[in-house]
C-alpha cells in the first residue's frame, strides 16, 4: 500500500505541473509517460480516457479529478491516512514525517530505565530496520547483534519494510522472557535469540585510559540529565588532572540541539569561538558562540563513525574547528539539516525539516558528512589459529624454570592481555604476575607456578577461540596514540597531535 498512496502522491504531484496538457476535455496527456512509475503512467492514462469519453465529465481539472479521488479514497480507508500523510512530507526530505501520539512517544522517549534488549534503530532511514547502536553490556551486546545488522524477522514475522517504531514495540516485552531476531550482516542471514531484561540509559560513560587520559562516551544529546552528566564527568577530568580527553561520538545519531549547545560551552574552551550555525528557512542565519565555561586540556580526540550523525556532528565539528581536537574513525553520516516538531491538534506530531546547519566556517557536512583526520576502521580480527601457538604440555611448570612451554604459557597469557613483555623460555618475575593474575581471575589457587589444572584450563581458552573474529577497537587505539605525546606533557602544554 505504501508503493501505492507514493506512486499516487507523485502522480498528484505530475499532474499540478504545467506538463500536464489534459486540463480540458479534448486534450490528452504529452509527457513522456516512460519517466514515471508504471502506476503514474495508468493513472495519466486512465484521466485522458476519463477526459476524453466520459458522459459526467464537467471540465474538472486534472489535479481536481486525482484529489477527489485521493480524498474518498482515504474516506473508504481512513487507516491509510497517517502513511499519506508519512508519504506526503517525505516528498521534501527523508528527515520529514507524521507520526501519531503513540508512535511518536515511542520513537522520542525519555526514559532512563526500560524492559528491552538495548538497541537504537535507525530513524534517519526509519523503515530500513537498520540498528544504528548496542548498547554496551546490554543482552544485544551478549547475543552477538552489532550496529549495521538490519533486522527483517522479529519472532519469525516479517518486519521489512515497517516503521522503526513498531519494531521497537515488537522488540520490547516483559523482563526475562526472550525474543528472536532475524538480521541481515553483509548480506548473510542470521538468527539471534535474545532475553529481554531492564535497560538503563546512560548518555554519558566516563573511563580513565591511563597515561593522563580521559575517556568520555555520548550517546545521545537526549535530555538535561545528559547535560549534568556530562559536566560531572568533566568535572571530575579537570579535579584529577587529565591531560588529554577522548570523545567518542560513534553510533550517536544526535538529539537536542540546546542540550548540546549547553555541553559545548564547557568542551569548547574558547571563549568567542564560534560553534555552528543554523540557517533557517527565510530567515537569517543563527551563528552560536562558545562562552568558555571549561577548562582546557592538552589534547582532544573524537571518535566518529557512519553513525555519526546530526548534533553528534555538530559536536565533532565545533571540536574540530574551534578547539584543535583531531578527528579519528570514519567519515560521519552527513545529517546537517535540523527538524521542527509540530504538534497538531489531535496531538499526532508533524516533523518538518527548516533549518540547515553549517560547522565553522560556515562549513556545509550535509549529504557528505566530515572526514576524520586519522582514517581507521574498526574490522574483526581472525584470532591466531591454535596450531600456531607454542605448546604447553600438561605437567606444571614453575618459577625460574625455562623450555618451549614456558614460551607457550607466555604466548597464551599475553593474548589475553595479561603479560606484557616478549614471550620467550624464560619463567621470570613478568610472567609469574602473569601467572597470578590469571590464578586470581580464573579462581586458582596463587602459587608460584603455573598448575596442570591451570594449564589445561588456559589451553581450553584457545581451543575455543580458535580462528573465532576478535574485535578490537582500532579506533580508539589510534586515538590514543594520537594523544599521547600531548598527554604526557604537564597540563597546560598543548602539544601537536600526530596525524600521520
Amino acid at each position: 500500500m505504501r508503493r501505492f498512496l507514493a506512486a499516487l502522491l507523485a502522480a498528484i504531484l505530475l499532474l499540478c505541473t504545467p506538463v500536464f496538457a489534459a486540463e480540458n476535455s479534448s486534450d490528452s496527456y504529452e509527457g513522456d509517460a516512460s519517466t514515471n512509475t508504471d502506476t503514474t503512467a495508468k493513472l495519466v492514462e486512465i484521466l485522458n480516457l476519463l477526459t476524453s469519453y466520459s458522459l459526467n465529465y464537467n471540465g474538472e481539472s486534472a489535479e481536481e479529478l486525482v484529489t477527489s479521488a485521493l480524498l474518498e479514497y482515504l474516506k473508504q480507508n481512513p487507516e491509510a491516512l497517517d502513511e499519506f500523510l508519512d508519504i506526503l512530507l517525505q516528498q521534501q526530505d527523508k528527515y520529514s514525517h507524521f507520526m501519531e501520539p503513540e508512535i511518536y512517544d515511542d520513537a522520542y522517549f525519555t526514559d532512563t530505565e526500560f524492559v528491552g534488549i538495548g538497541v537504537s534503530l535507525d530513524d534517519a532511514e526509519p523503515y530500513s530496520g537498520r540498528i544504528t547502536g548496542v548498547f554496551v553490556g546490554s543482552p544485544a551486546e551478549q547475543a552477538g547483534l552489532l550496529a549495521g545488522d538490519i533486522i527483517i524477522t522479529i519472532d519469525g514475522e516479517n518486519v521489512e519494510g515497517k516503521h522503526y517504531s513498531e519494531l521497537s514495540t515488537l522488540i520490547r516485552g516483559e523482563k526475562g522472557t526472550e525474543v528472536t531476531l532475524g538480521v541481515l550482516r553483509d548480506g548473510e542471514a542470521m538468527e539471534f535469540k535474545v532475553v529481554r531484561q531492564v535497560i538503563t540509559v546512560s548518555d554519558i560513560e566516563f573511563r580513565d585510559l591511563g597515561d593522563g587520559i580521559a575517556y568520555i562516551r555520548i550517546s545521545q544529546f537526549r535530555d538535561i540529565r545528559t547535560y549534568v552528566d556530562f559536566v560531572k564527568a568533566l568535572d571530575n577530568i579537570y579535579r584529577e588532572g587529565y591531560t588529554a580527553i577522548v570523545y567518542d561520538l560513534r553510533n550517536n545519531l544526535g538529539g537536542d540541539v540546546t542540550v548540546l549547545y549547553n555541553m559545548l560551552q564547557y568542551a569548547v574552551t574558547t571563549k568567542g569561538a564560534e560553534l555552528f550555525t543554523l540557517a533557517p528557512r527565510n530567515e537569517v542565519p543563527n551563528v552560536y558562540y562558545s562562552n568558555a565555561l571549561g577548562q582546557k586540556v592538552n589534547s582532544v580526540a573524537v571518535l566518529i563513525n557512519g553513525n555519526t550523525a546530526s548534533a553528534a556532528e555538530m559536536f565533532a565539528g565545533a571540536l574540530k574547528y574551534s578547539e584543535g581536537a583531531v578527528l579519528v574513525g570514519e567519515t560521519s553520516y552527513g545529517k546537517g539539516v535540523g527538524q521542527y516538531h509540530f504538534e497538531l491538534s489531535d496531538g499526532s506530531v508533524a516533523i518538518i525539516t527548516n533549518f540547515e546547519i553549517l560547522l565553522p566556517g560556515s562549513i556545509s557536512y550535509n549529504s557528505v558528512g566530515i572526514d576524520p583526520d586519522i582514517a581507521v576502521e574498526n574490522t574483526p580480527v581472525l584470532f591466531p589459529e591454535y596450531d600456531t601457538l607454542s605448546p604447553l604440555g600438561s605437567e606444571a611448570i614453575s618459577a625460574q624454570s625455562s623450555g618451549i612451554q614456558v614460551r607457550g604459557l607466555e604466548e597464551r597469557l599475553g593474548l589475553l592481555g595479561m603479560f606484557d613483555g616478549t614471550a620467550d623460555n624464560v619463567f621470570d618475575d613478568a610472567t609469574l604476575a602473569a601467572v597470578n593474575a590469571f590464578q586470581e581471575e580464573y579462581g586458582f589457587a596463587v602459587t608460584p607456578e603455573a598448575s596442570p589444572d591451570m594449564l589445561e584450563a588456559l589451553d581450553l581458552i584457545f581451543r575455543e577461540l580458535a580462528e573465532s573474529e576478535v574485535a578490537l577497537d582500532l579506533q580508539l587505539n589510534a586515538a590514543i596514540d594520537a594523544l599521547l605525546a600531548a598527554a604526557h606533557m604537564p597540563l597546560g602544554c598543548t602539544g601537536a597531535v600526530d596525524v600521520q
